[in-house]
């Protein structure tokens, strides 16, 4: 059986307007509930600039996959 700790995170992706998105998951720290927001823009060449990236568990990853693209990635 797996822990808690283990246990996939929901994420929440949405539209904000075209080629602009947010993922949402859970982040919890030092048992307070903070929440993590990534913020990812389709660049003109197609590229994507990913701020403040998401824990990658397999749904945000297909859903990359699905956006087909590399780019930059920025930590906060």
């Amino acid at each position: 059986m797996a822990s808690p700790d283990s246990a996939p995170l929901p994420v929440t992706i949405r539209p904000l307007d075209e080629d602009l998105w947010v993922a949402e998951h859970p982040l919890r720290v030092q048992g307070m509930e903070l929440g993590r927001r990534m913020t990812v823009v389709r660049l003109g060449d197609g590229g994507l600039w990913l701020h403040s990236v998401v824990r990658l568990i397999p749904p945000v990853r297909e859903w990359f996959n699905g956006l087909g693209a590399d780019g930059f990635v920025v930590s906060p």
